[in-house]
């Protein structure tokens, strides 16, 4: 079993495998959910998980941000946007339902640990990755998406 908390500290129980996925390790929460890394268990390929209690967002009256979020990361198609792969339902032994959505796993975090960890010296640098998160905020604008929650934390980086 696979067994986390929430950013509200609201518990995630699920099996360690799922849907011929496995779950590697936990990466991080937020409010309403938790992510992990997950492979495929034939080829070994990687993936994010980010794991929802359905019952945690009906009693929170949320359920709506859920499909929400499903349709614009079905819809937008970015280089610097993270890839939706799948969504589906997954049930516990306990009989809780949770919303599991994968996505593309970017293997070097996100901005916030880049900064802390590093040190932000090269200009250069730090120029090109304000570029490319402007391209991907201008395509969503575009579409008419807007993120409203847009911080560091929430920046994933797939390469440095």
């Amino acid at each position: 079993m696979f067994r986390s908390f929430t950013g509200d500290r609201y518990p995630i129980i699920i099996p360690s495998s799922f849907n011929g996925y496995k779950i590697i390790k936990p990466i991080g929460n937020g409010q309403f959910s938790v992510t992990a890394l997950v492979e495929i268990k034939d080829t070994k390929q990687q993936f994010c998980a980010k794991i929802i209690s359905k019952r945690d967002m009906a009693n929170k009256q949320k359920t709506h941000l859920i499909e929400n979020e499903v349709n614009i990361l079905q819809s937008i198609h970015h280089p610097n946007i993270i890839k939706f792969y799948e969504a589906f339902n997954l049930e516990n032994e306990f009989g809780e339902e949770f919303i599991i959505i994968i996505t593309e796993y970017c293997p070097n975090g996100d901005l916030l640990d880049f900064i802390c960890q590093n040190d932000f010296q090269d200009e250069i640098e730090m120029k090109k990755i304000l570029y490319e998160i402007l391209k991907a905020i201008q395509y969503i604008h575009q579409i008419g998406i807007y993120h409203c929650d847009i911080k560091p934390e929430n920046i994933l980086l797939d390469y440095q």
